[in-house]
């Protein structure tokens, strides 16, 4: 069985194992807030200019006006369809969008970021026709069976919840058979992190489906005995992309300060974060079983990709799920453009237990994040980048700098002729990683 033999699902059992630990209490709450993605574009601009002149009517009648100069432009519409959406005009947003599909009709890539940006929205059952166009073009990848898995059990929850127990057991079912198909095919790339998401996903399907009281009784396909139990946690965390041989990170920084990320995938606390995909579309993943109160900071790292989207460099759906797997679980689903290679983009955080309802400020910032670094800078284009104010540590001849930010992580440059080379950072538990060579 190609799940079982990756070793992945014995790590999982030792992180989260439930076999011999009592029903838990009810679990505090997690209160999560995502940014919100603007990007700086005319169109949106002139859009934000009509809506504060006269409203929803203007912004249409502005969006109009701009679409025969933009019509062959896919972010034009993404973009656009996005704004319209966090207006509170979610049902022209909707139809904006659709015209993605129109563009390039068998362009998997342009139909994955629709799909995401519709289950965004909320319209479910459009994201997964469109989904399912993707797995026929690209059956090939597991993230395509996996991505139409998911969705279909998203519709089978909503259903049950509005009383259409024969629809909700309909998608419970597809759902279960593409993810049992998933875990056990032995997938040409990256078979062992789908195959896990697979096999977590399918268990937590089926007891959601075991939970339930069906009209008739429903019976979920078999997996495997060495296969099962539910991995509950309070907090997961899935970042997941539309363009192929591209690595792009998920790093949280839990509320002790410690960064969990690629290099640093298991924290003192209990976090764990899923095997680094560098060369396909995720997801990557974070969880936490018992969460310790306070804020969660959440962070993507597009670090390098080798193909150019219709929409640029990449474009990600981050899902954060608070008691996941537990019958309250609950999601929040943001999506965002990357533009820049070594970009690092806040883009949520989450707060469990006594801590306060995450704001604007709480979201990570300039303490936490930076600006652009490309290799040539000065060193005192590298310290305003890094928004570090203080001067640099450096040796005699200053072809070595350090700074210290106030998060606690430590940058290293490498000059020559008084330009970067190389940059690396250390963590403030002593893990480094290479940033620019």
């Amino acid at each position: 069985e190609a799940a079982d033999s990756t070793g992945f699902v014995g790590l999982r059992r030792a992180i989260f194992s439930t076999s011999d630990e009592p029903e838990e209490p009810e679990t505090p709450s997690m209160n999560v807030k995502v940014r919100a993605w603007t990007p700086d574009t005319p169109y949106l601009k002139a859009l934000d200019r009509a809506d504060a002149k006269a409203g929803k009517t203007s912004a249409r009648d502005a969006y109009f006006a701009q679409r025969p100069s933009y019509h062959t432009s896919p972010s034009f519409f993404l973009d656009c369809a996005g704004w319209f959406i966090a207006h509170e005009d979610a049902e022209f947003g909707i139809g904006v969008l659709t015209n993605l599909a129109e563009l390039r009709i068998e362009d998997a890539g342009l139909l994955r970021v629709m799909a995401w940006r519709l289950r965004e929205a909320g319209m479910l059952e459009m994201a997964l026709v469109a989904l399912r166009r993707v797995l026929r073009l690209r059956g090939e990848d597991s993230q395509s069976h996996r991505d139409v898995a998911l969705v279909a059990s998203e519709i089978a929850r909503e259903a049950y919840a509005h009383g259409d127990k024969a629809e909700a057991a309909r998608h419970a079912l597809e759902a279960a058979r593409i993810y049992r198909e998933t875990a056990l095919t032995p997938w040409a790339r990256r078979p062992m992190a789908i195959a896990l998401f697979a096999v977590e996903e399918y268990n937590v399907l089926k007891a959601w489906v075991e939970a339930r009281r069906w009209d008739e009784p429903l019976e979920i396909d078999y997996l495997s005995d060495k296969l099962t139990g539910v991995p509950d946690c309070d907090l997961r965390i899935t970042l997941a992309w539309d363009a192929d041989e591209t690595d792009v990170d998920i790093h949280v920084t839990e509320p002790s300060g410690e960064e969990a990320y690629y290099a640093h995938r298991l924290t003192s606390s209990g976090g764990h974060v899923s095997e680094d995909i560098t060369d396909g579309y995720g997801p990557e993943l974070y969880e936490i079983r018992h969460a310790r109160p306070g804020v969660y900071n959440i962070r993507a790292h597009y670090f390098a990709s080798h193909q150019q989207t219709v929409f640029g460099p990449a474009t990600c759906t981050l899902t954060v799920y608070s008691d996941w797997g537990r019958p309250n679980q609950t999601q929040t689903i943001t999506s965002m453009r990357l533009d820049r290679e070594r970009e690092m983009i806040p883009v949520g955080t989450a707060s469990y237990g006594n801590a306060p309802e995450p704001t604007d400020e709480d979201a990570p910032g300039s303490s936490l994040s930076h600006a652009p670094i490309e290799l040539g800078m000065s060193p005192s284009e590298v310290a305003a980048a890094l928004g570090v104010s203080e001067p640099p540590r450096q040796d005699g001849n200053g072809r070595l700098r350090v700074w210290t930010s106030d998060s606690g992580s430590t940058y290293i440059g490498f000059f020559e002729d008084g330009r970067l080379v190389r940059l690396l950072e250390r963590m403030s538990w002593g893990d480094e990683r290479l940033m620019l060579s």
